[in-house]
């Protein structure tokens, strides 16, 4: 028999505590005497199922597939087809592609070898894609470095990625003196490349490096291979859908991962993108246009207290902060047929790890969902032993879109990159 308080329990979860606890004593009957009760388990042979059951992320992937694979694929199928639009008017897949490929000539020449670190220090713009993609065509990875950002913030960016080369426009006057730099507006960037590239990326060379907040201690550089940013956009073409990707408000600093998805998810399935400086943006819009639009809840908070939402977009990504609850149902009452993703991951784990979404008036409160295609997530405790649902662990993440580590900092990736005792032999957590 089972006593407890119905108004402050759920039937279901003293029902999983019970079982916990059976299990508990069955362990106990059949350990050693030097076993500790610490290292008995609770969980039930169910649970165990149920969590490989959440587990089973397994989606088809070209094992040598690169951003470029796709990028490239997109430019030759929808060629005519607006990639970028902004306040000028717009830029087509071909002039895009032609575009970065002259400054990945200029940058193939600058820098002959290949898989260097080189800097994005530009205004957001169409520019700023031109670079991110010409940094990618001429085999290396791209770091941001937001002119928005603190002079000092920069400067510390740049030292402990060790840059080869920052593309810049002028507009950060905060780099080093001793950096390379390579403006865009420099007259010889006009004549044809001296060198063409022609080094293709491996699915294991870097695609980008990004700085954490530094929230925590000092900013770490996270270095997301090329596998892993084909695993988010593949994620998103099936998830979010390519129709949705086919107008996407790109308004995220590219310091800040979510851009990933604004940038690549888009431009590699023949969408188009337009470069905004923030979500408030697109404020006072009405019908935008755009179908999807990401940020931060606060941001989305902001726009609804002014009513400033636009009435059109067909799917919103929140992350990057806790979702409550009333502000789904404050969104829905404003798109009542919008798709609202809650999304959660670390920079360490390509973006995104989980997802969640609401279709309708009716869902249950926002959580951070289920792991993402190729991902796993692992509630443990301290002995890295799975804990059962409803108690308290840390979580771990594993999968395909595992970073490599921190950038120049081999101690602090060996102390959080650790060995998967869930997967197969080599894996991380």
């Amino acid at each position: 028999i089972l006593e407890y308080d119905a108004e402050m329990f759920a039937p279901a979860s003293m029902a999983r505590l019970a079982g916990h606890v059976a299990t508990l004593l069955g362990a106990m009957a059949s350990a050693d005497g030097a076993a500790r009760l610490s290292s008995l388990a609770m969980l039930g042979a169910d649970e165990r199922r149920q969590l490989q059951t959440w587990n089973a992320t397994a989606a088809p992937r070209a094992a040598d597939e690169t951003i470029l694979d796709l990028l490239d694929a997109a430019a030759r199928d929808h060629a005519d087809r607006p990639a970028i639009i902004h306040a000028g008017g717009e830029i087509s897949y071909a002039e895009l592609h032609r575009r970065a490929d002259h400054l990945a000539g200029h940058l193939a020449a600058r820098i002959p070898t290949t898989n260097a670190l080189i800097g994005i220090a530009l205004n957001r713009g169409p520019e700023l894609i031109v670079a991110i993609l010409a940094v990618l065509k001429a085999g290396h990875a791209y770091v941001p470095l937001d002119p928005a950002y603190p002079a000092e913030r920069l400067r510390v960016m740049a030292g402990d990625a060790r840059l080869k080369l920052v593309l810049t426009d002028g507009s950060t006057a905060a780099l080093p003196d001793n950096l390379a730099q390579l403006w865009l507006d420099d007259p010889a960037l006009l004549q044809p490349p001296p060198a063409r590239p022609h080094h293709r990326p491996l699915p294991d060379d870097l695609a980008y490096v990004i700085f954490t907040s530094g929230s925590t201690g000092r900013p770490k550089g996270v270095a997301i291979p090329q596998r892993g940013l084909v695993n988010l956009v593949r994620w998103s073409f099936a998830a979010v859908g390519t129709d949705v990707l086919a107008a996407t408000f790109a308004s995220s600093s590219i310091n800040f991962d979510m851009s990933v998805l604004e940038m690549f998810s888009p431009l590699s399935c023949g969408g188009c993108i337009e470069v905004a400086p923030d979500l408030l943006a697109i404020a006072h819009r009405g019908r935008s246009g755009m179908r999807l639009l990401s940020g931060v809840p606060s941001v989305l908070r902001a726009l609804l207290d002014t009513s400033a939402l636009p009435t059109d977009a067909r799917a919103l990504i929140l992350a990057g902060e806790a979702l409550p609850e009333e502000l789904v149902h404050r969104t829905r009452a404003v798109l009542p047929d919008c798709r609202i993703w809650n999304l959660y991951g670390p920079t360490e784990a390509s973006v995104y790890s989980t997802a969640w979404f609401s279709d309708g008036p009716h869902d249950v409160p926002p959580t951070i969902g289920r792991p993402v295609h190729n991902m796993q997530v692992h509630l443990l405790d301290e002995r890295l032993a799975l804990v059962p649902a409803g108690v308290v662990g840390e979580v771990y993440v594993a999968g395909a879109g595992l970073a490599r580590g921190y950038i120049n900092r081999p101690g602090l990736t060996a102390e959080r990159f650790i060995a998967d005792p869930f997967g197969p032999p080599g894996t991380r957590l």
